[in-house]
């Protein structure tokens, strides 16, 4: 069965800096509506293409500097919009952020 990927990018900023980084470090951060709308278009194209695998990648910059509100938003509306499928997360990230609440 063929996995179907996507990629959720809830920050373009980072506050790591690194000199080698592609990307911007003060980037826009997602709110709650957009991430609402990622997962509904994931379904959305899931249902199109038939798809019963779908990974879905955390990018960034430093998707962790997303609002924890963001994170519950994604994982709520994963866990009842996708229960369907069979899904796999990921996520990149330097960890900074990480705490027992996200």
């Amino acid at each position: 069965m063929t996995t179907t990927t996507f990629m959720i990018v809830p920050s373009l900023a980072c506050q790591a800096k690194c000199k080698y980084c592609f990307g911007p470090n003060d980037g826009k951060v997602m709110d709650e509506q957009t991430a609402q709308e990622a997962i509904s278009f994931i379904e959305r194209i899931a249902a199109e293409t038939q798809a019963r695998k779908i990974s879905i990648i955390f990018h960034g910059g430093e998707p962790l500097l997303a609002p924890v509100g963001v994170w519950k938003m994604l994982l709520g509306e994963i866990n009842t919009v996708l229960a369907d499928y069979s899904v796999q997360l990921d996520l990149q990230s330097n960890l900074w952020k990480l705490s027992d609440e996200c």
